[in-house]
């Protein structure tokens, strides 16, 4: 087992001297204070980039390490959610999948799943009263395409399965959750990967003031005020009201002007809702409330954007849910916050050296710190070596970084590990290597993402080494990195 050294010690002395300043302000030894991401500029003589992060070393006893997911080794997707927390940090979900085989983007790349922008097929899923059913692994994002109905405040819901999402607001308040004003077309991705059977539905409620509902239509309820369209339906017939527009001005993109029909890609459907009257007959019956498109199989930049494209391969999931060898909400929270008798943080710095095609490497297989037993960084430090064995084994590592996004560059990251690995751009997850499995490696590339050019971009990566299996660590990048400022500082620190 680890065995505890005076470290321990500097760490309680951090931490009391924390609790004493209060809500104060104190100094800090210089030893105590962590900088971000620390990078060399492009250009420079060494050809280099320094990253220097937080690695925290874990009390031999913690629950979530030395341990593997209840069907052992493998990669699992869904085990945090698909943005950071308020805190910066990756919010455990619990509700992973084990990957049977990755998604892989058009020319072969292994990527996130939750990014695999394939299009489902007309057969992959039917709409079962008003229910879009889906019969595969999926993912989904919609559009608000347009609300029209005059000053009445309009909130909304959506389903997938038995899971409720409130993307723009409260459902139960108008003064919370308008969406009838200027900011249409809105989007909503879902924050899951759903297995198949799962059902999407999408509910509209008017309102005829704060505390009184005028009108509720759910397309999981088969209501005859909801319409819902897939490729090739007729374009329906419906005269507006008061002055509005046509029902086919709002989803002109959507519709072939020479067959008037529905136009649209094999995953999508599209949800017009009645939220006025009940009387079919009554000449506000117009179906153009809200409109609403939804996408499936891919994120919202299927439907809104031409950068990304629609021919990744989706990953094959086990349908059996999976903590994914994670005790609890609880305890991932000590994966990347500093918690006194839990862990022990201290700076660690890594090179990403320069190559022949000007990217840049760390690769531990073949740097000549860590190319003989693999990546180890806190040998001797923090708690000690498991056993009186020659590694320390149990450590999470934190990185934060920035860059500028080029579209003329072709930009990228890779990154591989036998571990964990998630990395999340401007918040958003965008590398997903959760689990302890084999060398794995995935690849985002900028592009995709549909930034806009000139854009300042955070980068932030969260690795955890919580098996004795053989660590591995690598980024490869075309991207020079530089410091985003985020103050990192350490409850404790090494000899």
């Amino acid at each position: 087992m680890k065995t505890k050294n005076n470290n321990v010690v500097n760490s309680v002395i951090a931490y009391a001297c924390l609790a004493f300043a209060g809500t104060g302000s104190i100094l800090l030894p210089k030893e105590l204070v962590i900088s971000s991401s620390n990078a060399a500029p492009p250009g420079n003589s060494n050809s280099s980039i320094f990253l220097t992060g937080l690695v925290r070393d874990f009390d031999p006893t913690f629950p979530d390490f030395s341990t593997l997911p209840a069907d052992g080794i493998g990669q699992y997707t869904g085990m945090i959610e698909t943005t950071l927390g308020t805190d910066g940090k990756p919010v455990y979900k619990g509700n992973a999948y084990e990957v049977l085989s990755p998604a892989t983007s058009a020319t072969g790349l292994p990527i996130a799943p939750t990014l695999s922008n394939a299009a489902l097929g007309s057969g992959d899923f039917e709409i079962i009263d008003g229910q879009v059913v889906v019969y595969t692994n999926f993912n989904a994002s919609l559009i608000v395409l347009g609300v029209d109905i005059g000053s009445i405040p309009i909130t909304f819901l959506a389903r997938a399965g038995a899971e409720l999402n409130y993307p723009f607001g409260s459902y139960s308040d108008p003064d919370k959750g308008n969406i009838n004003d200027n900011n249409n077309p809105r989007t909503f991705t879902y924050p899951s990967m759903y297995p198949p059977g799962t059902a999407i539905t999408v509910a509209g409620q008017s309102w005829q003031d704060k505390d009184k509902i005028l009108l509720t239509a759910d397309s999981g309820d088969n209501s005859q005020q909801v319409i819902v369209l897939r490729d090739g339906d007729p374009v329906p017939n419906i005269a507006p009201v008061d002055g509005q527009l046509p029902l086919e001005d709002y989803i002109v993109d959507y519709v072939d002007a020479a067959t008037n029909t529905i136009s649209l890609l094999e995953n999508q459907v599209i949800y017009l809702y009645e939220l006025y009257t009940t009387d079919m007959n009554d000449d506000a019956a117009d179906f153009q409330d809200m409109i609403v498109l939804l996408s499936l199989g891919g994120t919202e930049a299927i439907a809104t954007t031409p950068c990304s494209p629609i021919d990744d391969i989706d990953a094959v999931l086990d349908t059996t849910p999976s903590t994914g060898g994670v005790v609890s909400f609880d305890t991932f929270q000590t994966w990347f916050n500093d918690v006194l008798g839990v862990n022990m943080s201290s700076q660690f710095k890594i090179k990403l050296n320069q190559q022949a095609d000007d990217s840049y490497l760390f690769d531990d297989t073949i740097d000549p710190k860590y190319k003989k037993d693999g990546f180890y960084p806190l040998d001797g430090k923090g708690y000690g070596n498991e056993d009186g064995g020659a590694h320390n084994q149990f450590f999470t590592f934190q990185i934060d970084a920035s860059f500028t996004y080029d579209s003329s560059k072709s930009q990228f990251f890779t990154f591989g590990s036998t571990m964990d690995v998630w990395v999340f751009i401007d918040d958003k997850l965008v590398i997903d290597l959760g689990g302890i499995h084999g060398a794995l490696e995935q690849t985002i590339d900028i592009d995709r993402l549909c930034l806009p050019d000139g854009t300042g971009v955070n980068i932030s990566l969260f690795y955890a080494q919580r098996n004795t299996l053989a660590p591995h660590f690598k980024i490869s990048t075309n991207v020079p990195l530089t410091p985003t400022g985020r103050p990192l500082v350490s409850t404790s620190f090494y000899d």
